[in-house]
């Protein structure tokens, strides 16, 4: 798909984003000289005639949907074997992209918005067409400030492929489903929009969406079981008679919410009326805010290159403390490693002689591990590493099918004859998955460049003992990902997104390790947030009560279980924050796990 450049009257410009089931591209539209969003649907789906017939007349259904707040589709058609829709081009952000940049907003901002996307998906509803995945990044801000609403039935023409998915598997963004959706016990209708409409309200006014997890099956039982906390709980100046909308809204039996997105609009405008411009925020304010935002932004960029200048100095003049007597060079020396050109992050890049990996020399130094957000990831904490040598990219099918032709190695899986595997929300031991056939179905077969899967601690281990490496440890698989700064992501503090990770099930499967440039750390290291989870070395423990090792840490003696790191492709942002753990048993192994792997330097004599 990459390589196209017209279809039919369209001139593909550039890539916009991409998802599981379609690619969105600028195009310029020669014959009514004009720019679009072309969104093509992948080959796969493509192959599939359910999924192309039903696909068409849903673009139909929604060309025809004609309201102010909708995004509209001027055309649908097919060439080249690809099936495409043109849409408006809105260059100008989503929902999404304001509320990452303002946080809260102002409740006149918020009945704005509440009137502008209720009444589409009203008007939508009354036509016989549900959304199923409404949420702030299918709502597109233009350059007037007016809402539009995108992507509708995108879910329902998923449900309608054959092969594409597993019985019981969950549409949608776990963030925003309504708990029906999220149960997958249920045919869904308009209600299921009102709740994820009722989700977005909740963010915008308190700055946070209800429920939150260390993964997206964390969220989604919350979604089934646990009430969300009541917004004014964390907006205390909010209006009772709002604060009771919002929860009507998110009631977990969709008969006792609102029965039409209209309902909602009015009874939201009708809470907000006697004090609409009194709570949070004023034109003063937003006058003031305008005027400082060339300083909001100048104060940070000096401050950051302030600090690096000061990592610079504080790291050659104290390099001494972390070498520790310890020599990389001579890995160099005894031929183990060769050097490489460097990295597009300008670090040392060597190639491992044992199996070919392609290696990234962490510089010795400091960093900030752990967060504060979840107890288990505490403390925050200054670490001290000496210098070490760690994987590019995680471990690949062909690097293990070479190691277990060398050794004859039999993985855990293969011994017990099955694997665990994900299909939609349930594990299941199924027979014949191992790293093979990850899932027990698909072979590896042209996938030689993905992360090898169903691998436990002991088989990476193994994998490890034979290259003459070693896994490693939390804290420096952590500083590989986060950096001296300690980022919250590989790339930075920004949220993730389809260019930088594979994650939240958007493509549904694994990538190759090497696809996801704009992702990389700060090292230049791939693949340390999405697409799997990786083994660390260390066993498995908390520190909320205490402190780690703050020089080199390697975690307790002795454990049930080994620490994975990185997140995996079917789960959500807060899995691929960098200070994120989960552990298992060192014999298990399942199709969402692989590991990467370290050698250290050599110590002098």
């Amino acid at each position: 798909m990459e390589d196209l450049v017209e279809l039919d009257s369209y001139r593909i410009e550039g890539r916009i984003g991409s998802g599981g089931m379609a690619t969105v591209y600028k195009a310029y539209q020669s014959s009514m000289g004009r720019y679009v969003a072309l969104k093509i649907m992948s080959q796969e789906i493509s192959r599939d005639a359910a999924a192309v017939s039903r696909f068409e007349v849903e673009a139909k259904i929604i060309g025809n949907l004609q309201h102010p707040y909708i995004l509209p589709v001027y055309d649908f058609g097919q060439s080249k074997g690809y099936y495409y829709l043109a849409m408006r081009l809105v260059e100008t952000g989503s929902l999404h992209d304001l509320i990452r940049k303002t946080g809260s907003f102002d409740i006149p901002q918020v009945t704005s918005v509440v009137k502008q996307v209720g009444g589409a998906l009203d008007y939508a509803h009354q036509k016989g067409v549900i959304h199923r995945d409404f949420k702030p990044g299918n709502v597109l801000i233009d350059e007037f400030g007016n809402c539009l609403l995108t992507d509708f039935g995108i879910a329902k023409l998923m449900e309608a492929t054959t092969h594409l998915t597993v019985k019981g598997q969950i549409m949608g963004t776990p963030t925003y489903l309504s708990p029906e959706q999220a149960s997958g016990e249920r045919i869904t209708d308009g209600r299921s929009d009102i709740y994820s409409l009722g989700v977005v309200i909740y963010q915008m006014l308190t700055g946070d969406v209800p429920f939150r997890a260390d993964s997206s099956l964390g969220v989604l039982y919350k979604h089934i079981h646990e009430p969300p906390p009541s917004p004014r709980s964390l907006f205390p100046e909010l209006p009772d008679s709002l604060d009771k909308v919002v929860l009507k809204a998110l009631a977990k039996n969709p008969d006792d919410r609102f029965r039409t997105a209209g309902e909602l609009v009015n009874a939201f405008e009708e809470a907000v009326r006697p004090g609409l411009g009194q709570v949070r925020g004023s034109s003063d304010k937003k006058k003031k805010l305008k005027s400082i935002g060339f300083r909001k932004w100048m104060i940070p960029a000096v401050a950051t290159l302030l600090i690096v200048i000061a990592a610079v100095f504080y790291s050659v003049k104290h390099m001494d403390r972390f070498l520790g007597g310890q020599d990389h060079m001579a890995l160099v020396d005894s031929g183990a490693l060769k050097a490489e050109e460097k990295n597009t992050k300008g670090f040392e890049q060597y190639r491992h002689r044992k199996d070919q990996a392609l290696m990234v020399l962490i510089p010795a130094g400091e960093f900030m591990m752990g967060s504060d957000q979840y107890s288990y990831e505490k403390p925050v904490q200054k670490i001290a590493l000496k210098s070490y040598f760690i994987d590019k990219y995680p471990i690949t099918n062909k690097q293990f099918e070479q190691f277990v032709q060398q050794t004859q190695h039999v993985t855990d899986a293969e011994k017990i004859g099955y694997g665990n595997v994900l299909q939609g929300r349930h594990w299941r031991k199924v027979k014949g998955a191992t790293w093979r056939k990850p899932d027990g179905l698909e072979s590896i077969d042209g996938k030689e460049n993905h992360p090898v899967r169903q691998i436990s601690y002991n088989d990476a281990l193994a994998y490890c003992k034979w290259a003459d490496k070693d896994l490693p440890t939390e804290a420096q698989w952590e500083k590989a990902a986060r950096g001296p700064q300690g980022y919250k992501y590989p790339w930075g503090d920004s949220d993730p997104n389809d260019t930088l990770a594979n994650y939240d099930n958007f493509i549904g499967t694994t990538t190759a390790v090497d696809q996801f440039e704009k992702g990389q750390s700060f090292y230049g290291c791939f693949d340390m947030a999405g697409n799997t989870y990786e083994w660390c070395k260390d066993w498995y423990t908390t520190y909320s009560e205490g402190k780690r090792g703050e020089m080199d840490p390697a975690g307790p003696d002795k454990g049930s279980e080994h620490v994975v790191k990185g997140g995996c492709y079917v789960e959500g942002m807060e899995s691929l924050r960098s200070p994120h753990r989960d552990r298992f048993d060192p014999n298990y192994s399942s199709n969402l796990i692989s590991f990467r792997s370290v050698c250290k330097p050599v110590v002098k004599k």
